[in-house]
């Protein structure tokens, strides 16, 4: 039985024109077709002039109904992880970082502590690897693959000087000695000396004149 073909009245225009807002691409498509087809002959130069729509989404979505869903390329999209472009970069980047890497001191976790950063880890790969500067990711990649391995940078500290020497505690221990000694000596007159100061004495104290003496005029 033929069934008569749909009629847009403004109504209907605006609630058409709602619903294909509301759905995705791959609902939406398939909707404006059954759209199309129940206008009849014409349909889809109908749709396009009542309705604003696309004669190619049209068409798109008449196939759809007819052989299926079309999947998409931008779900195909986007750069692919570096890994996929370079199959062995995890495992030379753990061959690089393994020899200088420690166990985590305190057993508490598993983690591994590694000396060397991230930069550096991508220098080295480009040096004993032979990666190029261009095929390797960026230095904030290389840190992001070293955590997914396992990896934390263990920052080395600054070294501390050594706060006793055996050879200077015993100079100042026989120091200490012999100024016991000499205070424990009545006959011993000790004299305090600074020996950073420079004062002339003698001859050489104010010129060679004495105090009170004035120069010769």
């Amino acid at each position: 039985m033929d069934v008569a073909p749909l009629v847009l009245t403004d109504s209907l225009k605006v609630l058409l024109k709602d619903t294909a807002t509301r759905l995705k691409g791959t609902e939406r498509r398939p909707f404006m077709a059954q759209v199309v087809q129940s206008l009849g002959r014409g349909g889809a130069v109908q749709a396009e002039r009542e309705l604003g729509w696309n004669r190619g989404t049209v068409r798109k979505g008449l196939y759809e109904l007819e052989h299926g869903p079309i999947q998409d390329a931008l779900a195909h999209r986007g750069r692919k992880p570096v890994e996929a472009q370079l199959p062995h970069v995890l495992s030379d980047i753990q061959a690089i970082v393994e020899p200088q890497t420690q166990a985590d001191p305190t057993l508490t976790s598993q983690r591994l502590y590694t000396r060397l950063s991230a930069p550096e880890v991508r220098r080295q790969l480009i040096a004993q690897k032979g990666y190029s500067e261009a095929e390797l990711p960026s230095a904030e990649v290389i840190r992001q693959r070293l955590n997914q391995l396992g990896y934390r940078l263990k920052r080395v500290a600054k070294t501390k000087p050594q706060k006793v020497i055996a050879e200077t505690e015993a100079i100042f221990a026989d120091v200490n000695r012999i100024n016991q000694a000499a205070d424990a000596d009545a006959h011993t007159l000790r004299i305090s000396m600074d020996a950073k100061a420079t004062v002339k004495v003698g001859d050489y104290d104010r010129g060679g004149k004495k105090p009170g003496e004035h120069p010769s005029g």
